[in-house]
């Protein structure tokens, strides 16, 4: 099956994005005060909110920085990383795995984890997963969503042949849920919540935290860049972590600013962040250091669930150069 975001977009559609974000290296910042450039690929995952927060209120200039925020679809993935057109990317860490041979991005801090953000949900008359044999099922074959359904079957011994997918981008399957176009769904928030709030008949039926980690998410740089340009990487960390304790602080407010960015309804906004952790540069740290949970249960996690999902055959190796705490450190050192 293909991998999250790792089908080529078309070349009129590389093009438009490289006209888009031409010059995100080559800003620099002076003593004139001028800000260095930085393209950052985002989707509507409203685990990525902090960005839009640290955007919003100003974070990112303070740390001289002037971030583009260059919304992806799940298959142009691949794409964005290995021709240059983001600096950086929010990304789920199972299909960073898959594709870092092919782009080599480093990853340099922890976001978030879905608990019951990342959900299968069943209409009428599909109250479990083993109920979806001989039904159709909408999902993002190539994304998350397609982890979360692939390690549900595996683990309730239900075979894939004896189930219909329409591979649909993640809104897309939601609202052919509430549309009753297909029978079930698997989708992440905030369109887990439009399709129970617009199908009176749907239900969760299966979420990510069945599998611990399963869907976790980090953000990842070029290192060409990094090496450029560490300071900015630094001040990224640094306004995320402003981002994050911004939302902790003021839910209310951050509703406001992610709904807004991600044109979420303000009567979907007050759940929003339900069954979704945020982690701060401290839990970052923790995490990925060596002998961390990142190495120990979250990774495992992962690649155990992936493999039973047929993903993948065996462990994937990664180098020791794939993670790179100096940037938290630095913002800890401060």
């Amino acid at each position: 099956m293909a991998t999250k975001r790792n089908i080529a977009i078309a070349g009129t559609a590389i093009a438009a994005m490289l006209a888009l974000s031409a010059c995100s290296s080559s800003g620099e910042a002076g003593s004139d005060g001028e800000l260095t450039e930085f393209t950052l690929g985002t989707n509507s995952w409203v685990g990525y909110g902090p960005w839009y927060i640290a955007q919003e209120n100003g974070y990112f200039e303070e740390e001289g920085i002037d971030v583009n925020i260059l919304n992806y679809d799940e298959a142009d993935y691949v794409a964005l990383a290995t021709t240059g057109t983001v600096d950086g990317i929010n990304h789920s860490i199972n299909d960073w795995l898959i594709n870092y041979d092919q782009h080599k991005f480093q990853m340099v801090l922890m976001e978030d984890v879905s608990l019951t953000a990342d959900a299968m949900i069943g209409g009428a008359g599909i109250d479990s997963v083993s109920d979806l044999v001989g039904t159709e099922v909408a999902f993002g074959e190539g994304g998350v969503s397609a982890l979360v359904y692939f390690d549900a079957l595996a683990k309730n011994d239900v075979d894939p042949a004896d189930v219909t997918t329409i591979n649909l981008e993640p809104a897309d399957a939601g609202n052919a849920l509430i549309a009753g176009q297909v029978d079930s769904a698997v989708t992440y928030e905030p369109y887990v919540s439009a399709a129970l709030a617009g199908n009176p008949d749907s239900k969760v039926i299966w979420t990510a935290g069945e599998t611990p980690g399963l869907i976790s998410d980090a953000l990842f740089v070029s290192p060409e860049y990094a090496e450029e340009h560490p300071e900015v990487i630094e001040g990224l960390a640094a306004a995320w972590d402003r981002g994050v304790e911004f939302l902790q602080e003021d839910p209310e407010g951050a509703q406001a600013i992610i709904g807004e960015a991600t044109g979420i309804p303000e009567d979907q906004r007050a759940t929003m962040f339900e069954g979704l952790e945020f982690y701060t540069l401290a839990n970052s740290s923790e995490m990925l250091a060596d002998g961390g949970s990142f190495e120990t249960e979250t990774l495992p996690s992962i690649q155990a669930a992936m493999i039973a999902a047929g993903i993948i055959d065996s462990e994937i190796t990664i180098g020791d150069d794939a993670i790179n705490l100096s940037f938290i450190d630095a913002v800890t050192a401060r």
